[in-house]
């Protein structure tokens, strides 16, 4: 299903560059209901594991919907949470719709659309994956949302690309503390040090 800028939610009016088309499977719907991201590392830690789980369960109660990249690691890790306890979540490809990318998350998705969740792209049928695609699909996770949450990452990464593009729209920024020493949190550890706010207690803080 193609969606037309008409009907895009609010937040995609914020960004620089404009979406010009957006292609849909599943449940569209979920594009008008409040959005959380949380992205992050494709090699989380347990720790990282653990509080991605944590923190979409708390986020059960708050009537809201799951967004995330589809990527191995964090972001199918949120993704497989929202089915877990029974949220809908939208995944943001850099990839187009009938691309079966990545394949390791190729049950995942089955599972997801069987839940009534959603996946969106600005790729056209026919688009071949590319890397350059992945930076671009990163405003969009940031711009549906008001709330983007960092669960681990290294200093130079897609995450950390979506942090900054977050910071641009003006985005609530929240970040997963952790151990100075493990590398997957220097992102997150990095980004508390330019004025992100950790995340401690999200029923507190959201």
């Amino acid at each position: 299903m193609k969606i037309f800028p008409e009907c895009y939610p609010a937040g995609l009016n914020d960004l620089s560059e404009p979406v010009e088309a957006l292609y849909a499977q599943g449940n569209v719907e979920l594009l008008h209901k409040k959005g959380v991201c949380i992205v992050g590392t494709r090699n989380p830690t347990a720790y990282g594991r653990r509080q991605c789980t944590m923190i979409v369960e708390k986020l059960r109660s708050h009537d809201i919907v799951i967004v995330s990249g589809f990527a191995l690691g964090v972001d199918a890790c949120a993704h497989e949470a929202a089915i877990k306890h029974g949220i809908p979540s939208i995944a943001v490809l850099g990839s187009s719709l009938e691309s079966d990318y990545p394949k390791r998350n190729r049950e995942l998705r089955a599972r997801m659309l069987a839940a009534g969740h959603l996946f969106i792209t600005e790729f056209a049928p026919g688009s071949a994956v590319r890397p350059e695609n992945f930076p671009r699909r990163n405003r969009i996770l940031a711009a549906l949302c008001q709330d983007v949450i960092i669960i681990q990452s290294s200093v130079r990464s897609g995450t950390m690309n979506t942090a900054s593009h977050a910071l641009t729209l003006g985005r609530n920024l929240w970040v997963l503390p952790g151990n100075i020493d493990e590398p997957m949190s220097r992102g997150p550890n990095w980004l508390i040090f330019q004025g992100a706010s950790p995340l401690y207690d999200i029923e507190e803080q959201l």
